[in-house]
């Protein structure tokens, strides 16, 4: 068993890798949208 500390720090790697491809995507496509 992983410990509770593993798990979130691993969840938050995946977590923080989404957002980056999702920021790199949407660079890429010349965002559209407004930004925040």
């Amino acid at each position: 068993m992983r410990s509770s500390g593993d798990l979130m720090y691993h969840g938050s790697i995946m977590v923080m890798r989404q957002l980056l491809l999702e920021t790199n995507l949407n660079r890429g496509l010349g965002v559209q949208k407004d930004v925040m």
